[in-house]
């Protein structure tokens, strides 16, 4: 299951990977201004998908590829639900 619904700067992705993951993101060219990940999936700590999210933001998508798996891994974040490759791809398909 996939769909995307759009805006006039913001567009929302809905994909169903291990468990379903939302994302809305805003995009200037390749930077990342906004991003909002939801869904069904596990992240621990909680206060993760806050720290996730901020990472993200302001950030171009080739710079993303190269450093959110780092990020993860030195914060200790554990998701379950979803790889880092789905969300990567739903980013660069926004």
């Amino acid at each position: 299951m996939s769909g995307i619904i759009e805006g006039d700067f913001l567009k929302t992705i809905v994909r169903k990977c291990e468990k379903l993951l939302k994302v809305s993101i805003e995009k200037e060219g390749d930077i990342i201004k906004n991003i909002k990940i939801s869904g069904d999936f596990f992240i621990y700590p909680e206060e993760a998908l806050d720290e996730l999210e901020e990472f993200i933001k302001n950030k171009s998508i080739n710079d993303l590829k190269d450093e959110l798996e780092s990020f993860i891994k030195n914060k200790n974040i554990i998701i379950l639900g979803f790889k880092i490759n789905d969300l990567l791809e739903i980013i660069e398909n926004a």
